[in-house]
């Protein structure tokens, strides 16, 4: 809860109660309990709040075309890839193999990605 309340303190016209309630109730804390999850990208793309191709905030993953790769289907897809990632990224350094994202297994012979990707 103080994690996504920090992301939204430094918004000039921030109010603590006005946010603890609404995140509350998003996470089924309150009310009638009920869970909301993230709208799929699908959903995102049609109201043209998905930014995968944008230059500045996009990312390589959710631009995915290729149909051998498993695709992103909701920002928090994305985001446990990422987080898989980069947990992954530091057992390999100390092991010597590179995780391929699209599988989930490691390649000892794949090339480390760049900053860019």
């Amino acid at each position: 809860m103080e994690e996504v309340l920090d992301i939204y303190r430094n918004s000039p016209d921030f109010n603590d109660k006005i946010a603890r309630y609404q995140i509350e109730h998003a996470a089924g804390e309150k009310g009638r309990g009920t869970k909301y999850r993230a709208h799929s990208c699908g959903k995102l793309k049609s109201y043209q709040l998905c930014y995968a191709n944008d230059p500045t905030y996009g990312h390589r993953w959710c631009a995915n075309t290729d149909p051998e790769k498993k695709p992103i289907t909701s920002p928090l897809g994305f985001v446990r890839r990422m987080a898989w990632f980069l947990k992954n990224q530091q057992e390999k350094e100390t092991q010597g193999s590179v995780p391929t994202v699209e599988t989930g297994k490691t390649n000892p012979q794949a090339e480390q990605p760049t900053e860019e990707q």
